[in-house]
């Protein structure tokens, strides 16, 4: 495509190249009449130079024979003049011509003029005898050179004088040729612009009209509603997606008021509101809740805004709108999914988190007491793991409904998961208050649930903590409720508790656990004792259980029954138990027990979990010590999930692992689950052979344990033997064959551990777990 040169481009080269003529006309013609002045200057110069001479001549004549001193003074004069012009001469002579005349033969008139001056200084000076007839033959001498000068001088002057008119002739000439390109560049490119423009009209013209007829299409198709009312707020035109969202035709709604599709959900200073933001923003968002041609009410998503004329007059008023009824239904449904429980459709944890922080504002506002109470529900899992999901949901569902109507409309019911329901009681005076609700509740949940064809008896355990009296924050008054709940399980389950300055002391002593437990490790404060583990008979080490222990600077000694429990609910478990297996390792590697066996303890929830075997085989890369170490696990690590247990465990004992089940006879397993899982040996619980010697039912439970571990072909280690009488029952049972316990020796440090094995160590790792 051809580039026209703009007509501010064309203003330009022309002013420039006005500007450039008329520059180079300046400096010509100041060329020019600077060399028309020096010729003037030269032929006045000369001129007096030879009038000076003639004078000159005249008065060294009168001098000569008059001898007056006036002659005398006024030709030095003369002379001293004569010298001036001459040396003015000699530095400005402008051509070639005048050179030679000065310079060169046959005049030389540079030599002649100062032998006439050094004739003069002789006179002058009185150094030597003239007369008037040598001074005249002098000056004759010098006058005819000097006229011819003046007269190339005048010729010359004339020649540039002419070149000067011609010049002049040839700038007029030039700005005439200047202008003419002027006009080429500026009156052409006009009308070139000027056709240009009329072009771009009858294309601008032509690009507006397609435009209309896009936007008539836009407004036609487009799938949001369109309408467009006057300044008095009167239906001018819509579109068919109005129709489509409104049930009304265009032509039923020309010159009528939007307000046809007003319903009664929204008050009038909505639309006042409405009608203010628009008319001071000159738009709006928002929603409208309007009714339908049919009378259906529906949600309409509108943007309005204003058109306004040259003198900010409002014009027209224009609305698009969409019908966002679907969208507020599935908002709704979303909401109702994160604030509700799916199952019992009780409020579920963040909706009750609401709810509390708005109890406790209104509750300090009102100077009322208001009570969280933590609800879970006794042995639900058996309830699970015995009638299926199904039959527990079903239960879940009944307690919600049993629960919501034991309290009045102002409280709420919320279900936090798993079985633990959660109630907010509101203006309450004490606890007394709060006896009827709880009561009720037992009373309540104590009727046989009929669920199918079962009728189950479901109870629960309940901790309550009161605002303000035990905390004023929810995340305290939940932690407090579940410190008094738990409390109430202990206590023998079925009850409720209120949260106690006890209670407080043992929760502000678990807070403290939590603080040091995080820098523990990094501080090295944990450390392994060693519990001997005896060959019953001989009474010779067979190995030993692996004790970790934690002395803190601030706690003291803690036992592991109560940091570990800390340690699994902040997910530092995981760091603990790699920590012991390393340092196990490291003992072995290193040569300490000879062969003997370490045994270690693993947390129930640590081996729930999904990188456990991963990580103890990454532990025990390229070592040849795993054959040499029993893991014991509780039956509470393997009975939550039986399948998952039975794979870990497997992937374990390929791993060279022995596995021991520590505490048995605690928890629920069944013989023919163990059956399946491959496991090594079973570690009777050292209750039962603490209480053997006075009670038979202990007794009858250890010889169970150790019947069936004899058919199961499993090792029998039993825990806690103190005196001679249980370790001769043991020994007498014939199957038991190895024990431990502060009969035997207390839990040793490593280096009596090592003193112990090298002098009764006489066990194989292959002795304690088969």
């Amino acid at each position: 495509m051809k580039k026209h040169i703009s007509l501010t481009q064309a203003y330009i080269i022309a002013f420039l190249l006005l500007g450039m003529w008329a520059f180079f006309a300046y400096l010509t013609m100041h060329s020019q009449i600077q060399a028309q002045d020096k010729y003037a200057q030269l032929i006045n110069v000369s001129g007096k130079q030879r009038m000076l001479s003639q004078r000159t001549a005249l008065l060294a004549n009168h001098y000569l024979y008059s001898q007056d001193p006036a002659y005398l003074d006024e030709l030095k004069d003369n002379l001293r003049l004569m010298k001036e012009d001459h040396d003015f001469l000699v530095g400005h002579i402008p051509s070639r011509t005048i050179h030679d005349i000065y310079f060169r033969p046959p005049y030389r008139l540079e030599e002649k003029t100062r032998a006439y001056f050094d004739l003069l200084d002789q006179f002058v000076g009185r150094t030597g005898r003239f007369t008037s007839t040598q001074i005249y033959v002098k000056t004759s001498q010098l006058l005819p050179v000097l006229d011819h000068a003046v007269n190339i001088y005048e010729q010359e002057s004339s020649q540039k004088t002419a070149w000067l008119m011609r010049l002049e002739g040839y700038i007029l000439a030039g700005s005439l040729l200047t202008l003419l390109l002027e006009a080429l560049l500026i009156i052409r490119p006009a009308l070139r612009r000027a056709n240009w423009n009329n072009r771009k009209l009858a294309e601008m013209a032509a690009r507006q009209t397609e435009k209309l007829t896009i936007y008539e299409q836009i407004f036609a198709n487009s799938n949001d509603g369109i309408m467009i009312t006057d300044k008095d707020n009167r239906i001018l035109d819509s579109n068919p997606s109005f129709t489509r969202i409104t049930g009304y035709r265009a032509d039923e709604v020309k010159y009528k008021k939007p307000d046809i599709l007003k319903s009664s959900h929204q008050e009038d200073s909505f639309y006042r509101n409405f009608w203010n933001e628009l008319d001071h923003q000159g738009k709006w968002t928002g929603e409208f809740i309007n009714r339908k041609k049919d009378g259906s009410i529906y949600y309409q998503r509108t943007y309005a805004f204003l058109l306004r004329d040259d003198d900010r007059q409002i014009k027209y008023h224009v609305a698009i709108m969409s019908d966002i009824s679907e969208m507020k239904e599935d908002k709704n449904r979303l909401e109702n999914l994160a604030l509700y429980d799916m199952l019992t459709h009780l409020p579920n944890r963040a909706l009750f988190h609401s709810q509390v922080h708005k109890a406790i504002e209104r509750s300090r506002r009102y100077q009322h007491k208001l009570a969280v109470i933590l609800i879970d529900l006794d042995n639900f899992k058996s309830i699970n793991d015995t009638l299926t999901h199904r039959v527990g949901d079903q239960v879940l569902q009944n307690v919600g409904e049993i629960l919501d109507s034991c309290t009045r409309n102002l409280d709420t019911v919320a279900r936090l998961g798993g079985d633990e329901f959660v109630m907010l009681i509101e203006e309450i005076e004490d606890e007394n208050h709060l006896l009827p609700i709880l009561e009720k509740i037992q009373m309540r949940l104590a009727e046989p649930m009929q669920v199918d064809s079962y009728q189950l008896p479901v109870t629960c355990s309940m901790g309550v903590a009161i605002f303000p009296d035990d905390a004023d924050t929810y995340e305290t008054l939940v932690q407090y409720a579940d410190t008094a709940m738990y409390h109430a399980k202990k206590s023998g389950k079925n009850r409720f508790s209120f949260f106690t300055g006890q209670l407080n002391d043992a929760v502000q002593q678990r807070l403290l656990i939590e603080h040091e437990l995080a820098a523990a490790m990094a501080n090295q404060e944990f450390f392994l004792k060693f519990q001997p583990i005896f060959a019953l008979e001989g009474q010779t080490v067979a190995g030993y259980e692996v004790l970790l222990n934690w002395q803190n600077k601030t706690l003291g000694r803690v036992p592991p029954e109560t940091f570990l429990p800390v340690a699994e609910s902040l997910g530092q478990i995981r760091a603990i138990d790699n920590w012991v297996l390393e340092q196990v390792r490291g003992l072995l590697e290193g040569g300490c027990f000879g062969q003997g066996c370490l045994a270690v303890n693993i947390s129930a929830k640590r081996f729930g979990q999904k990188d456990f075997v991963d990580d103890v085989r990454a532990i025990f890369t390229d070592s040849s010590v795993a054959k040499r170490i029993t893991l014991e696990l509780t039956e509470a690590a393997l009975v939550d999930d039986i399948d998952s247990a039975r794979g870990t465990l497997d992937r374990l004992a390929a791993a060279g692992f022995s596995i021991s089940l520590d505490d048995f006879g605690t928890g629920y397993s069944s013989l023919s689950e163990l059956n399946h899982l491959p496991i090594h040996s079973l570690k009777i619980d050292k209750s039962f052979v603490m209480a053997m010697e006075s009670s038979g039912r202990e007794r009858m439970i250890i010889d169970s344990i150790i019947a069936m571990a004899q058919k199961m072909d499993l090792k029998v280690i039993a825990e806690g033997i103190e005196t001679p009488q249980q370790l001769d029952y043991l020994r007498a049972s014939g199957y038991c064959q190895y024990g431990q316990g502060y009969y035997f020796s207390e839990p040793l440090d490593r280096d009596a551990a090592e003193a112990l094995w090298r002098k009764d160590g006489k066990g194989m790792c292959t002795t304690v777990s088969s």
